[in-house]
């Protein structure tokens, strides 16, 4: 089998043989100088953690209380009474600008200062 790779200078198939592997060679193409990469062995498997099952529950756990807690959050969010006075804050920080008008940054940051 032989080791395949792409010249840097005319990006250019080169095939060297297994026994080239880390060395220096030229490019026969362009002749210019490349390293030639030793081969890899692809036979080689990585062994996989194994899974905690304790884990496995802790995050159910903490999904299912996340879940409770955003709806009760809503909930009672839904009980108080409308706010008065200032927009939301969301509705504050939404440009007025239409598209392609010029806008004066300066005016805005003291508006915002103030």
């Amino acid at each position: 089998m032989s080791i395949e790779l792409h010249c840097p200078q005319c990006a250019k198939l080169i095939r060297a043989p297994d026994d080239a592997g880390g060395k220096h060679g030229k490019c026969p193409y362009c002749e210019c100088k490349i390293y030639i990469p030793t081969p890899s062995d692809d036979g080689e498997t990585i062994q996989l953690a194994p899974i905690d099952e304790q884990e496995l529950k802790r995050e159910a756990e903490l999904r299912r209380e996340a879940i409770a807690m955003e709806s009760q959050v809503a909930h009672e969010s839904a009980k108080l009474p409308p706010e008065t006075g200032a927009p939301p804050r969301a509705a504050r920080s939404q440009p007025t600008e239409t598209p392609g008008e010029v806008i004066d940054t300066a005016a805005q940051v003291q508006r915002f200062l103030i």
